[in-house]
Protein backbone atom coordinates (compact mmCIF):
# COMPACT_ATOMS: atom_id res chain seq x y z
CA UNK A 1 0.00 0.00 0.00
CA UNK A 2 2.85 2.36 0.77
CA UNK A 3 4.49 1.66 -2.58
CA UNK A 4 1.25 2.33 -4.43
CA UNK A 5 0.66 5.50 -2.42
CA UNK A 6 4.18 6.62 -3.35
CA UNK A 7 3.42 6.16 -7.04
CA UNK A 8 4.50 2.61 -7.85
CA UNK A 9 2.65 1.21 -10.85
CA UNK A 10 3.38 -2.43 -10.08
CA UNK A 11 4.74 -4.37 -7.12
CA UNK A 12 6.16 -7.86 -7.29
CA UNK A 13 6.66 -9.85 -4.12
CA UNK A 14 9.15 -12.69 -4.10
CA UNK A 15 6.46 -15.15 -3.10
CA UNK A 16 5.63 -18.10 -5.34
CA UNK A 17 2.06 -17.90 -6.59
CA UNK A 18 1.55 -14.21 -5.92
CA UNK A 19 0.48 -12.09 -8.86
CA UNK A 20 1.91 -8.65 -9.63
CA UNK A 21 0.03 -6.02 -7.63
CA UNK A 22 -1.27 -2.90 -9.33
CA UNK A 23 -4.02 -2.00 -6.88
CA UNK A 24 -5.05 -2.42 -3.25
CA UNK A 25 -7.47 -5.11 -4.45
CA UNK A 26 -4.51 -7.06 -5.90
CA UNK A 27 -2.69 -6.75 -2.58
CA UNK A 28 -5.70 -8.03 -0.66
CA UNK A 29 -6.11 -10.93 -3.10
CA UNK A 30 -2.50 -11.99 -2.63
CA UNK A 31 -2.68 -11.57 1.14
CA UNK A 32 -5.58 -14.03 1.16
CA UNK A 33 -3.44 -16.77 -0.40
CA UNK A 34 -1.99 -19.54 1.75
CA UNK A 35 1.79 -19.28 1.81
CA UNK A 36 4.24 -21.96 2.88
CA UNK A 37 7.74 -21.02 4.07
CA UNK A 38 9.21 -22.58 0.91
CA UNK A 39 7.09 -20.19 -1.20
CA UNK A 40 9.08 -17.18 0.02
CA UNK A 41 12.17 -16.51 -2.09
CA UNK A 42 14.64 -14.92 0.29
CA UNK A 43 18.16 -14.01 -0.66
CA UNK A 44 20.81 -11.62 0.55
CA UNK A 45 23.92 -10.33 -1.09
CA UNK A 46 27.16 -8.84 0.06
CA UNK A 47 27.83 -5.70 -1.97
CA UNK A 48 31.27 -6.34 -3.37
CA UNK A 49 33.85 -4.47 -5.41
CA UNK A 50 32.74 -0.87 -5.03
CA UNK A 51 36.07 0.22 -3.46
CA UNK A 52 38.44 -2.41 -4.76
CA UNK A 53 42.14 -2.57 -3.98
CA UNK A 54 44.89 -2.22 -6.52
CA UNK A 55 48.40 -1.05 -7.23
CA UNK A 56 47.38 2.18 -8.96
CA UNK A 57 44.98 5.03 -8.20
CA UNK A 58 43.94 4.84 -11.87
CA UNK A 59 42.61 1.32 -11.46
CA UNK A 60 41.55 1.16 -7.81
CA UNK A 61 40.02 3.14 -4.96
CA UNK A 62 42.30 1.64 -2.31
CA UNK A 63 45.91 0.61 -2.01
CA UNK A 64 46.64 -3.10 -1.46
CA UNK A 65 46.59 -2.28 2.27
CA UNK A 66 43.02 -0.93 2.20
CA UNK A 67 43.94 2.75 2.47
CA UNK A 68 42.22 5.04 0.02
CA UNK A 69 44.47 6.52 -2.62
CA UNK A 70 42.95 9.98 -2.24
CA UNK A 71 42.70 10.41 1.55
CA UNK A 72 45.63 9.37 3.72
CA UNK A 73 44.72 7.34 6.82
CA UNK A 74 41.21 6.58 5.53
CA UNK A 75 40.93 2.80 5.42
CA UNK A 76 38.21 0.55 4.10
CA UNK A 77 37.90 -2.91 5.59
CA UNK A 78 34.71 -4.49 4.28
CA UNK A 79 33.32 -6.38 1.30
CA UNK A 80 33.73 -3.44 -1.02
CA UNK A 81 37.44 -4.36 -1.28
CA UNK A 82 36.60 -7.82 -2.66
CA UNK A 83 36.10 -8.31 -6.42
CA UNK A 84 32.44 -9.01 -7.26
CA UNK A 85 31.06 -12.23 -8.70
CA UNK A 86 32.79 -14.77 -6.47
CA UNK A 87 29.90 -17.21 -6.71
CA UNK A 88 30.29 -18.25 -3.07
CA UNK A 89 29.52 -16.66 0.28
CA UNK A 90 32.44 -14.25 0.86
CA UNK A 91 32.01 -13.99 4.64
CA UNK A 92 35.35 -15.61 5.53
CA UNK A 93 37.17 -13.74 2.75
CA UNK A 94 35.76 -10.42 3.97
CA UNK A 95 36.81 -11.22 7.54
CA UNK A 96 40.32 -12.17 6.39
CA UNK A 97 40.79 -9.01 4.32
CA UNK A 98 39.40 -6.83 7.14
CA UNK A 99 41.83 -8.49 9.56
CA UNK A 100 44.72 -7.82 7.18
CA UNK A 101 43.73 -4.16 6.85
CA UNK A 102 43.42 -3.91 10.63
CA UNK A 103 46.87 -5.40 11.09
CA UNK A 104 48.31 -2.86 8.63
CA UNK A 105 46.64 -0.02 10.54
CA UNK A 106 48.18 -1.42 13.73
CA UNK A 107 51.69 -1.32 12.24
CA UNK A 108 51.13 2.26 11.11
CA UNK A 109 50.10 3.33 14.61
Amino acid sequence: RIYLAAGAREIRAMIHGWKPMRSVADIEENMGRFVLPVDVDISAYHPLGTCHMGGSRKSAVCTPDGETWDIRNLFIADGSLIPPGLGVNPQVTIAAVATRVGEFIGTRL
